[in-house]
């Protein structure tokens, strides 16, 4: 994981880009302070404002965050376009960007078999088209390269990886527990993934379907190239205990 520490800090903020285990960080976050109940994670999943012990934790609340009125918030938007107050410890997860394309669009096929959508639901699955080559033609860009986009509005690699390096952290999906451990450690949260992966159908791409994909991708794979190779915190698997040991 990329560390840069420059506390105290007075809240925490996740940047949630979308297919980025954003909901499974959002409930260890907020199970670990009311003690797994579920409560607070589906509230605040849902966008409210939840007040638990005297303390604010703000869903999709812009003016809530941007004013710092949380302990823990976290939001969808781009971040160029949040204003985030000093002292907060700003964090996001990324993904290698063609398991999130094929993630994104599992789930749309999974929405377009619902018989109710809600009003964002339907107008993304007009997206898919007969096709993966059809959704690779009508999705937006910016939600094709979201991890770009959520830190450049003009696709700049080098100014989303300027900014992204502002962080307080940021790792990849691959690493979550171990990097989980690490934030733990460093601010005594006991944040457990206890997210079970039931699995899910496979896309099987067609040689020509996976090019173009990669083809279109090319710049967020520089970018997360880069990211991993500014990784400056290295945390490895919890050893197993050895009996006799």
């Amino acid at each position: 994981m990329y560390l840069n520490i420059r506390g105290p800090y007075e809240r925490y903020y996740y940047c949630h880009i979308r297919k980025c285990a954003g909901a499974a960080i959002n409930r260890i976050f907020l199970n670990a302070i009311d003690n797994e109940s579920g409560f607070m994670f589906g509230d605040v999943g849902r966008g409210n404002v939840v007040y638990y012990k005297g303390l604010v934790f703000a869903g999709e609340t812009r003016d809530f965050i941007e004013n710092g009125r949380f302990l823990y918030a976290s939001s969808l938007s781009p971040f160029h376009e949040m204003r985030i107050p000093d002292r907060t410890f700003i964090f996001s997860t990324f993904r290698d960007p063609a398991a999130r394309i094929l993630s994104l669009y599992r789930t749309l096929l999974r929405q377009r078999d619902l018989p109710e959508k809600n009003d964002d639901s339907s107008a993304e699955c007009q997206w898919l088209g007969d096709s993966f080559m059809d959704f690779l033609d009508t999705i937006p860009q910016r939600e094709l390269m979201r991890q770009l986009y959520m830190f450049s509005p003009s696709f700049d690699v080098g100014e989303a990886y300027n900014c992204i390096r502002r962080l307080g952290a940021y790792f990849f999906v691959e690493d979550m527990d171990c990097s989980l451990r690490m934030l733990s450690s460093l601010f005594n949260v006991p944040l457990c993934n206890t997210t079970v992966n039931h699995g899910c159908n496979t896309i099987a791409l067609s040689p020509p379907e996976a090019v173009r994909l990669r083809t279109m991708l090319k710049d967020e794979y520089r970018l997360v190239r880069r990211l991993r190779q500014a990784y400056n915190t290295f945390v490895f698997p919890k050893p197993a205990n050895v009996a006799g040991a």
